[in-house]
């Protein structure tokens, strides 16, 4: 079953986006700002991750800034050609410089080199998990374990996005034609066609039952990867390419970017397959650029391509402003694992980092 009729809403009139939430019930929780922080860099924000309490923030130029919950900021990493960058558990990131070296990062800004490839090799994708780091160049994936070890595999055609599932213990690859399930510790191998297309990024759900796959036409595919079972569903609506998208804590909610508001979609799983029908909310004049799901709570942050950012309650669609618009797209959203902090970057240099308070 399809999702296709997501964007007869995207025609209808703008609505106006309000700083101050609606009454919450008993059962809701309201998001307070405790504290917020401002940086300005000179290259645009690629991503934001999280390392337990201390938010990361990446250049487009290479630039690694660590900035702890707590107060101040460091510099810790400068690379010419900073490939690619990636988190796991929320407790590392993981970037694959131009030397060749893959690194671990932790909280503290201590790092390790887990590998090293060939000087100049274009990494097409990184990925962390449990026990190490996953890279791709072209068909050739290394897993670079903590404990030392290491382990390869060659697919069929170049790989374009990685993930592991949420205990690690498999790496799921997306090719051209087909979507590769491996566990590097017994060499299993499941291939499974990918009808929807290339992805550009992979993303499993929390209980590890789905995968997101975000691909180069305007959509999302959703694939189950429990049991021996195969089912997908193509999410189609977004108007641009998916970038961005947030799996509920439950893993049952999947929220996407790339249409102008907030698409919320419920994953179904029926006897014949998966199904789902979107709910629309903050519809605003520009289009979603990013998305995060808090780990707990059912509130959104969603940031648009004029920089506007909201806190958005998926119960009722309440909203408050956490960034208004005007500037550069957003980049990056991240909730810190207790969901008591968010990290925001945006394509004109500017970031942001909230303490949040949920009662």
């Amino acid at each position: 079953m399809y999702a296709s009729q997501a964007m007869a809403s995207e025609t209808a009139a703008v609505a106006a986006v309000s700083a101050q939430p609606r009454p919450a019930s008993d059962a809701e929780r309201n998001p307070t700002i405790r504290a917020a922080r401002r940086f300005q860099w000179e290259s645009a924000v690629s991503s934001t991750w999280f390392a337990a309490d201390t938010a990361v923030f990446i250049t487009e130029d290479g630039v690694i800034v660590r900035v702890p919950m707590g107060g101040g900021d460091e510099q810790v990493a400068h690379h010419d050609d900073l490939f690619v960058a990636a988190h796991g558990d929320g407790r590392l990131v993981a970037i694959a410089g131009s030397d060749g070296s893959i690194i671990a990062l932790n909280a503290y800004g201590e790092s390790r080199e887990l590998g090293r490839l060939d000087k100049n090799r274009w990494v097409s994708a990184l990925a962390v998990g449990a026990f190490g780091v996953a890279s791709a160049v072209g068909r050739n994936v290394a897993v670079h374990g903590f404990d030392g070890c290491s382990c390869s595999l060659t697919t069929r055609s170049p790989v374009g996005a990685a993930a592991f599932s949420p205990d690690g213990s498999t790496l799921a690859l997306s090719t051209r034609d087909e979507l590769v399930v491996w566990h590097p510790e017994t060499d299993d191998c499941r291939i499974l066609p990918t009808p929807a297309g290339h992805a550009i990024s992979l993303d499993y759900s929390p209980d590890g039952r789905f995968i997101a796959e975000c691909l180069y036409e305007p959509g999302v595919g959703v694939r189950s990867v429990e049991g021996e079972a195969d089912a997908s569903l193509l999410l189609k609506g977004p108007a641009a390419q998916v970038r961005s998208v947030s799996w509920s804590p439950q893993g049952d909610i999947l929220l996407t970017s790339g249409a102008r508001q907030l698409m919320v979609w419920p994953i179904v799983r029926l006897n014949s397959g998966l199904s789902s029908l979107p709910r629309f909310l903050a519809p605003y004049s520009e289009l979603v650029t990013a998305v995060a799901y808090h780990p707990s709570d059912p509130i959104a942050a969603v940031g648009y391509a004029d920089g506007l950012v909201l806190l958005v309650r998926l119960t009722d669609g309440a909203e408050i402003v956490l960034k208004r618009g005007g500037a550069g797209a957003i980049s990056g959203i991240t909730w810190s694992r207790r969901g008591d902090g968010l990290a925001i970057g945006a394509k004109d240099g500017q970031a942001r980092l909230f303490a949040i308070d949920l009662c």
